[in-house]
């Protein structure tokens, strides 16, 4: 817990190098360390973002394998308060409305600092505090 405590001193401290950082690319990174560890439901092939062709909506992460043609779709919350159903349903809609990747068997995370008390009807929730804690 120590680790993840320093982390939210620092980012309280000075927000500007936080939002450099970007609690996304952390997110990127931790899904990255674990498809090397093989300890998502897929292998990625690739992870990127992706904008609708107005620039007005965004998934947060794409994580794809295109042999498998599987996709695991994420989005990314600083404030646990929003990691919820209605967050997962924006965002299973956000990818409905997108009709990328309609053949493949998807997958949806909700990503927060902190774990939320809500409870989500998401295939899985990752929260850099539990991360932190178990490394």
């Amino acid at each position: 817990m120590k680790n993840f405590e320093e982390l939210k001193n620092f980012i309280k401290k000075d927000i500007d190098i936080f939002l450099w950082i970007s609690f996304e690319e952390l997110i990127k990174n931790i899904i990255i360390t674990e498809n090397i560890k093989n300890k998502l439901p897929f292998k990625i092939e690739k992870i990127w973002s992706y904008y609708d062709k107005k620039w007005q909506n965004k998934v947060d992460l794409v994580c794809v394998n295109s042999k498998e043609k599987k996709v695991l779709f994420i989005e990314c919350k600083l404030n646990s308060k929003n990691i919820n159903n209605s967050q997962l349903e924006k965002l299973k809609q956000k990818v409905k409305d997108s009709g990328i990747y309609f053949s493949y068997k998807k997958y949806f995370w909700l990503s927060s600092l902190e774990k939320s008390e809500n409870k989500v009807d998401c295939d899985y929730s990752l929260f850099l505090s539990e991360y932190l804690e178990n490394k």
